[in-house]
């Protein structure tokens, strides 16, 4: 299934998920927040979103795929 970046509805520049997979940004900053949320994120006060894009300068979509490596992290799969 291919999908465009301009179609309507979707956040441009959101991870796609492909094979079931959703791709691991190469972007260091977004291991580190999900890192953080994975050992503080039961602390946090506001939506977490807000939280990372301030706490990181992450994107939306930064965010997003932080909180999919952050998951992985937690079910204990390598490195997210």
């Amino acid at each position: 299934m291919v999908c465009e970046t301009s179609s309507p509805g979707r956040l441009q520049g959101a991870p796609i998920q492909q094979n079931g997979k959703t791709p691991t940004p190469d972007n260091d900053k977004v291991r580190i927040a999900a890192r953080w949320y994975v050992q503080h994120g039961h602390t946090r006060r506001r939506a977490v979103v807000p939280t990372l894009r301030k706490r990181f300068g992450l994107s939306a979509a930064e965010c997003i795929a932080s909180l999919l490596i952050a998951r992985s992290m937690a079910r204990g799969d390598r490195d997210g």
